[in-house]
């Protein structure tokens, strides 16, 4: 199986990265990157380093190249870009589409999958999240600072059978891998998650600690994950009745200095993932006639 992962960064240099390194050397399984810039140049030449705790492992896939025609077709590509970038990555990568080819996100929003069908409408799209705290720590070096590095992937209410053996291939490797027939529920449990985590240390540019030791701010916290829990529903995803005190445990056990993706990219002065996390609950919650005061606070106060 020829496996590429499209996106380098903390996801996908962690999960490709764990995954070129045990299968490197190997011709059943074959794992390239799709990557840029000095963070491909060091894979290129030194490998890529995937740090945890005191563990560094170095991983050297089959093939890395900034350019999808070097890479040839894929029989699955994980795409794990931001979401500002799906659109362009997921045009870039045609010469590694083949008719049989399926795509699976690992993206922070839940807007990609149709974005992508758009492009690939003979593909099969498939969903995945992930939860980790991973982040690129310098140019070819993956720092995994969290203790949970759990996939999800698979379809909704359908039949999963065929894609055991990549769940198996992946298990092989030592991931944490779930395949599930329910992954909407799983990726919109993500999102409230995310959404409202990264929509509100941006809002305050604060660690998540500091938050969660603020009442005030801690309320502004909760009504983004009420707001956003409502919007699933009414879009008819099952999320669990408790899905908010579920979100705001599993936030207490987290370090405290914990930052979240978008906040950081506010803070580096570029490119956000407002619109997919923050704006994305606006649409689609006028699109359904709700009001969500809290959601269009942060939103006018990130989006100007």
């Amino acid at each position: 199986m020829n496996i590429l992962f499209a996106g380098i960064g903390g996801v996908g240099g962690y999960f490709g990265g764990v995954l070129a390194q045990h299968y490197q050397g190997g011709e059943n399984v074959k794992i390239s990157f799709l990557a840029r810039g000095k963070h491909l140049e060091k894979i290129q030449t030194k490998g890529l380093q995937i740090k945890h705790n005191e563990t560094i492992r170095v991983a050297k896939p089959f093939a890395a190249s900034n350019e999808a025609k070097t890479l040839g077709p894929m029989d699955i590509v994980f795409l794990s870009t931001k979401s500002y970038d799906v659109a362009d990555t997921a045009k870039s990568l045609a010469p590694c589409i083949s008719s049989n080819t399926k795509i699976i996100t690992l993206l922070n929003g839940v807007d990609s999958l149709n974005i992508i069908r758009e492009i690939y409408p003979h593909n099969e799209v498939l969903n995945g999240c992930v939860y980790i705290l991973s982040k690129i720590e310098s140019p070819g070096v993956i720092h995994n600072f969290g203790q949970v590095q759990k996939m999800f992937f698979g379809r909704d209410h359908q039949d999963i059978t065929d894609l055991k053996p990549l769940e198996q291939i992946l298990l092989d490797a030592g991931l944490d891998v779930v395949l599930t027939d329910s992954i909407l529920e799983t990726t919109w449990t993500k999102f409230v998650f995310i959404s409202g985590v990264g929509s509100c240390t941006s809002y305050f540019d604060e660690v998540l600690g500091a938050i969660l030791e603020d009442s005030e701010k801690k309320e502004v916290l909760t009504q983004l994950l009420e707001e956003v829990s409502h919007l699933g529903r009414a879009l008819g995803v099952e999320l669990d009745n408790d899905i908010v005190e579920i979100t705001l445990g599993r936030l207490s056990k987290l370090p405290f200095d914990t930052t979240s993706s978008m906040q950081r990219d506010f803070r580096n002065g570029g490119k956000t993932e407002v619109e997919s996390q923050t704006g994305y609950v606006l649409a689609q919650g006028s699109e359904l006639g709700m009001h969500l005061p809290t959601y269009e606070m942060v939103f006018s106060k990130l989006n100007s």
